[in-house]
């Protein structure tokens, strides 16, 4: 596939590249491309970087402004085009993983801060300021004469960047609206308005382009309007020197669909993205039949997002894709799902003004921005691909759902892809980041227990500012649930890894375990886009305390307090003389019914600052006869009947003192113990103290009998 796709690249031009067409600054171009198809393993996007670490934005305000003073940007357009802001708004910022622009916090700047990945809507507005006179020539300007009149759509307008520049920089003064990297400006204009980045015409640089005479396009198409396959197949023709290249088809390569910039205002940068018609007008019966032209070239290629694999076969698969096509739209059309094809251009131009504002960023060595090294491709795309719709000649292609509404995305590029072999896959709609590892169901005391978390998955699990720089990882962090440091570090193929041992490299790591019982290890990975996922897996520890103390107990239990002294690392000689902690634990009240209700409140008292849990015990037999499953008590004194656990609950103290915790149970449990009047259960509270060398522990165990005519009494109140 990269071999094909590689060959497609260079008989068209770059899909999105940086440009200087004699105005300041430069401009981000997405130029049609019908017949190029990226899957991020081209040799542009090896090159893919940002060196000197310029600017990106953190965080953007996005809002659509709309050109339009005539009325012809039509209503049902500009809902499906500002619900599309929205949606995407309310998504990506309740779930940044979930869109396509969770992975443009990837790239960073020399902040080191992501780029955003969420965006918040400004909200909507049409600009109402007249237009100017044109200062360039529509290479191919709608065609009225004779046709369905449509009033205010001629003569042509032809306006330039400075134009258009000029207009917004007026229209941010007037109204007084906020500049700087965290906001973004969507500048768009209505059927009937090309923008130029030069005097225009046949030979000029355009957001529309030259199709020959009235008589070609005939001619060419047996009378119909459609003309890009047509333009595709002389492309073809011309990249295997079979064909030189005729003027039709230089208009078409130098055109464009949309573009991002900034200007100046006060010393602070307004950054916009212009995005004009170029949404063609099948559908739309206000237009004559010359000009209801398809425009996937604009949105998807020709290629189908289900056989992207095909490329050979690519060029026969063009129609637009417009997935919230609605039928007969308020005007008598079927016009509105053209609409999806503006929105598909807005997408990629937020993505490359997020992490290109200045057009000194994030690109390639030709100019290609980040969209660019996945250009036309949609992972993840589905629905109708063939003109599915008589009236709209359109599919329904898409690859992102957003709110109540399904969109067709370009994908972003993730060049962590190209630097990690897993997952490694360049072109996301979304981005993963689940923690996973798998813990041993039981070990030993003493012994060295292995946990692997290298199978978590991460789509961002690599960033630098280019990739021959070493660049970071992403970071692990490990809890064992035994009062134990944390271990953090990161994972290969980080320098930390490189070398046997080191502290630093955390994926995988080895945890001795110096007390039995039942411990909940947590994984917590964050990835290079600052998205966390954590997970918790059980051990169970087994092995014999070793010294035994008893204790009194109150109310209705008994305790008894065994202490556990580890022994002192291999070589080192000596042990721990300080105190082992000291410990007690009571239910508070007898009531069954509180407990079940609320849970069963136990107060517990300690000598010094300790971690550990307090479980509820029933005996095994019993537990059997009510259908009660749960796992084998550990630790408990010798000649103790088997126990299992029905419920526990935490303990961790700073101090020494008393405190109190409740025990909640599952339903299983309550359904049968409503059934009793009376229930004999067992408290098992172990905890260790704050030594990190040669921690010490206390396992209390007692009796408490739960009935149902007893006082709930104190259980109810909050732990």
């Amino acid at each position: 596939m990269l071999a094909a796709t590689l060959g497609l690249c260079a008989a068209a031009p770059a899909s999105a590249e940086v440009v200087h067409e004699g105005v300041l600054p430069a401009v981000g171009l997405q130029p049609r491309t019908a017949n190029v198809l990226r899957d991020g393993n081209t040799l542009e996007a090896i090159t893919f970087s940002n060196k000197s670490k310029n600017p990106v934005v953190h965080s953007a305000t996005v809002y659509a402004i709309y050109w339009d003073p005539e009325g012809f940007y039509h209503g049902d357009w500009q809902a499906l085009i500002n619900s599309f802001l929205k949606n995407l708004a309310t998504t990506s910022s309740a779930q940044p993983t979930a869109t396509v622009l969770g992975v443009d916090a990837l790239y960073s700047d020399a902040s080191g801060r992501p780029a955003a990945r969420s965006i918040v809507y400004g909200g909507a507005y049409v600009d109402s300021n007249p237009y100017p006179a044109s200062e360039c020539v529509d290479p191919a300007p709608l065609a009225l004469a004779g046709e369905l009149f449509v009033p205010g759509l001629g003569p042509e307008k032809c306006f330039s960047d400075a134009q258009l520049r000029a207009q917004l920089g007026a229209f941010v003064k007037e109204h007084a609206l906020p500049t700087g990297l965290e906001h973004i400006y969507v500048l768009l204009t209505p059927p009937g308005v090309t923008v130029c980045l030069d005097a225009g015409g046949a030979s000029g640089r355009c957001s529309d382009y030259y199709r020959g005479s009235e008589a070609e396009v005939k001619a060419q198409t047996g009378g119909k309007q459609n003309l890009v396959p047509k333009i595709e197949e002389e492309e073809k023709l011309v990249g295997e020197g079979k064909e030189t290249e005729s003027e039709r088809l230089h208009s078409y390569r130098n055109s464009f669909c949309s573009y991002h910039s900034y200007l100046e205002a006060g010393g602070s940068p307004v950054l916009y993205a212009v995005v004009p018609w170029t949404a063609g007008g099948t559908g739309d019966y206000h237009l004559p039949e010359r000009d209801q032209m398809q425009a996937y070239d604009c949105q998807m290629g020709n290629f189908n997002p289900a056989n992207t694999e095909k490329v050979e076969a690519a060029e026969k698969s063009g129609a637009d894709q417009e997935p919230n096509q609605e039928g007969l739209s308020p005007d008598g059309a079927y016009d509105h799902g053209l609409a999806d094809i503006i929105v598909t251009q807005i997408g990629s131009e937020l993505q490359n003004t997020i992490t290109n504002p200045l057009l000194n960023a994030w690109q390639g060595s030709a100019g290609g921005e980040l969209t660019d090294q996945c250009r036309n491709f949609f992972a993840g795309a589905a629905g109708q691909y063939a003109a599915s719709n008589q009236q709209t000649e359109a599919g329904t292609v898409a690859n992102q759902a957003l709110g109540a509404r399904r969109y067709a995305l370009n994908d972003g590029f993730d060049l962590a892809a190209l630097k990690v072999p897993y997952p490694g896959v360049p072109c996301l709609t979304s981005v993963s980041t689940a923690a996973s590892f798998v813990a041993p169901a039981v070990a030993n005391v003493g012994e060295a227990v292995a946990f692997d978390g290298d199978s978590s998955l991460m789509s961002l699990d690599w960033s630098g500012y280019s990739l021959g720089e070493v660049g970071s990882f992403p970071e692990f962090s490990w809890s064992f649930g035994d009062g134990s440091p944390v271990v953090k570090g990161f994972g290969p193929p980080s320098p930390e890894c490189e070398v046997p041992l080191q502290p630093h490299c955390a994926d995988s790591v080895f945890h001795t375990f110096t007390a039995a019982g039942v411990y909940f290890v947590t994984l917590t990975i964050k990835d290079r886009g600052g998205n966390e996922s954590s997970i918790t897996e059980e051990i169970k520890i087994e092995g014999p305390p070793s010294t035994t103390s008893t204790g009194g107990g109150t109310g209705s239990t008994t305790t008894t307090t065994t202490t556990t002294t580890s022994k002192a690392g291999a070589g080192s000689g000596s042990s721990s003389t300080l105190p082992a902690p000291s410990a007690h634990a009571a239910a508070v009240s007898g009531s069954l019914r509180a407990a079940l209700r609320h849970g069963l409140e136990i107060r517990y008292e300690v000598s010094e600052q300790v971690a550990g849990e307090v479980q509820v015990l029933m005996n095994a037999k019993l537990a059997h006869r009510l259908h009660i499953r749960g796992r084998r008590a550990l630790g408990l004194p010798k000649g103790q009947p088997s126990e299992i656990v029905i419920g526990r609950a935490l303990v961790v103290t700073r101090k020494g003192g008393s405190g109190r915790v409740r025990v909640r149970f599952n339903r299983t449990v309550i359904r049968a113990l409503r059934r009793l009047q009376r229930v004999r259960l067992m408290l098992h509270m172990v905890v260790r103290d704050a030594e990190r060398a040669h921690p010490k522990t206390a396992a209390v165990t007692g009796v408490v009998v739960l009935k149902s005519g007893t006082a709930a009494g104190s259980s109810r109140r909050k732990s």
